[in-house]
């Protein structure tokens, strides 16, 4: 696992960086990690990336499985793809298929009833209102690919990550 700080639950860049995470990899198996890694050199079975962001601070984190004579090898790819993020803006297209499958998640998590009550309650707690599925969704498709660029300048930077290896 490779880790680095990232932003807190009152950054108004975190809906930016949960887009960014859902391309890079996040659920489903056509993340460009999963495509990139995985399928193209075969080096790991599973390879995911995670943002969670806390009430201070947040983490943002990629994991994944190999051998260890891999490891070196598939850490070099991963901060390939972060640099791709850095330098490479999302095209219309792929910004545009992001923010969908983004939206898709977000409400098919919410048919999962006691998941949508915790976060419905965790909203109100923390930022003393709930958002509606349209405001949502309207703060996604406010995200432009300069502001993943942007993002990915702050977040994916190799020197911030630090690394942890179970054997």
């Amino acid at each position: 696992m490779i880790g680095s700080l990232a932003y807190d639950m009152n950054n108004e860049k975190r809906r930016g960086l949960i887009l960014l995470n859902n391309v890079l990899g996040g659920q489903g198996l056509n993340n460009r990690l999963n495509l990139n890694i995985r399928e193209k050199y075969g080096l790991t079975y599973s390879i995911e990336s995670n943002f969670i962001p806390y009430f201070d601070t947040g983490i943002f984190q990629v994991y994944f499985s190999a051998e260890k004579k891999y490891q070196a090898r598939i850490v070099k790819l991963i901060h390939k793809e972060f640099k791709n993020f850095r330098e490479k803006e999302l095209g219309v297209n792929q910004l545009h298929l992001a923010k969908q499958q983004l939206k898709g998640h977000i409400a098919l998590a919410q048919e999962n009833r006691v998941g949508l009550m915790l976060a419905l309650g965790k909203s109100l707690l923390l930022f003393d209102k709930v958002d509606t599925n349209q405001e949502i969704f309207d703060k996604i498709d406010e995200i432009t690919s300069k502001d993943v660029i942007e993002i990915a300048n702050e977040i994916l930077i190799p020197e911030n990550f630090s690394s942890l290896t179970f054997i």
